[in-house]
């Protein structure tokens, strides 16, 4: 199985669009270097996780946006492609079967690119030393004509759905200073008032939405954006962490109870919303 993100962006929004006891603490217990077609780079982060068709670790030259995986309460087979500064890169990623044996290897290309390098001769290379409910350790060394592997792996072994805990300390009661802004930016957004959109956006994203209201299209979604926006929100904690902060609320939608995180990250003083995730 791979893992695959899909990161969807809305056209118009001046803002993109826990858990159970004892949440997985997560650690990169890793090192060692992949050769690809005469490319080499060194492992920087990895994973050890549960798939529904066995186990799947994965080893990268970036480190994973580990905070940006918890933001929904719990690691899912779609977090595995978000990487710090969302770039996007390659990684390497050794498949166990059910049985916890060998079954292949293969290089990810991105979030929507198709694997490649795919094998399934590694049996020989992979040593495990230790592998329980809680982490595996050992050793993968493979060589061929693509490849030339030496990875040493320490992993905390995350289930499927595993729970995950944001980094950070404890909002205030009413979410602070990113609660505020919080609040500010949906008001903004459903008032529908481009001006007013514009003032809770970050400066990046302002200057793609004066960009957006110039297409004939606009005034359409932008209806759309605003009666989308949650109604009666109440903030009901959150975390913060240096220049990131997630908010967690509650409210409705369609006169339906939904819920929901809003990931707010600050910029020369200010706090802006830069994407909310909501579920119902």
């Amino acid at each position: 199985m791979q893992f695959r993100l899909c990161n969807l962006k809305p056209i118009v929004a001046s803002a993109l669009f826990v858990a159970l006891a004892m949440p997985a603490v997560l650690q990169a217990g890793a090192t060692g270097t992949v050769t690809y077609k005469g490319k080499t780079w060194k492992i920087a982060d990895a994973v050890a996780a549960q798939t529904f068709m066995g186990y799947e670790l994965s080893f990268s030259p970036l480190p994973w946006d580990k905070a940006a995986w918890a933001e929904d309460g719990k690691f899912d087979s779609l977090d595995i492609g978000r990487f710090q500064d969302e770039k996007e890169t390659n990684y390497f990623t050794i498949e166990l079967g059910s049985d916890k044996i060998y079954r292949s290897h293969e290089l990810s290309v991105g979030a929507f690119s198709p694997s490649e390098g795919k094998g399934s001769k590694g049996a020989d290379g992979l040593k495990v030393q230790s592998f329980t409910d809680q982490k595996i350790v050992g050793r993968f060394e493979f060589s061929d004509s693509d490849y030339q592997v030496d990875v040493r792996f320490d992993l905390p072994l995350l289930g499927r759905d595993a729970p995950l805990e944001l980094p950070g300390v404890a909002l205030p009661a009413n979410g602070g200073e990113p609660g505020k802004a919080f609040l500010a930016t949906l008001a903004a957004m459903a008032s529908g008032d481009v001006a007013k959109m514009l003032a809770v956006s970050a400066p990046d994203r302002a200057q793609k939405f004066a960009e957006a209201a110039k297409k004939p299209e606009f005034a359409a979604q932008l209806a759309m954006q605003s009666a989308m926006q949650p109604t009666g929100v109440q903030i009901t904690g959150g975390k913060m962490d240096t220049n990131r902060a997630w908010v967690l609320f509650k409210g409705n939608r369609d006169g339906k109870p939904m819920s929901g995180t809003a990931v707010m990250e600050l910029i020369n003083g200010r706090w802006y919303m830069k994407k909310m995730n909501t579920r119902s």
